[in-house]
């Protein structure tokens, strides 16, 4: 059931009595922190005390584009360089350098490169 489905059956209540009120909290799926690191080093510090995975390195042209998928863990991502905005349901998410992106699993995103390019290192929160 789902929280808005759910309700005290007219059955069950006593006349006047007061019903109470349901709310739907969304679940924020990516997070940007703005300056989180200022080299590759750092990143790569961050991956070691947080048990990610072996970090990768990638870059892509100015206007590139990735098409909407999702992923089955947890993506944390670091912008090296230049600049890329990821598109989710939540909106837009455009990070630049030293900013840190965390994606949790199964969320959609698609993303386009900055008029730049970009440079980003990421890894798999275990």
């Amino acid at each position: 059931m789902t929280p808005s489905s759910k309700r005290t059956p007219t059955a069950n209540r006593e006349p006047g009595a007061a019903t109470a009120k349901l709310s739907v909290v969304a679940v924020v799926k990516t997070t940007r922190t703005p300056g989180a690191v200022s080299a590759r080093e750092e990143a790569d510090a961050v991956f070691r005390n947080e048990g990610c995975s072996a970090p990768s390195q990638w870059g892509n042209g100015p206007g590139d584009t990735y098409g909407r998928h999702s992923h089955a863990y947890h993506k944390v991502l670091f912008c090296l360089d230049g600049s890329i905005t990821f598109h989710t349901r939540e909106g837009d998410v455009e990070l630049r350098p030293g900013d840190r992106l965390d994606i949790a699993p199964g969320t959609e995103h698609a993303a386009t490169v900055g008029d730049h390019g970009v440079s980003c290192v990421e890894a798999v929160r275990r």
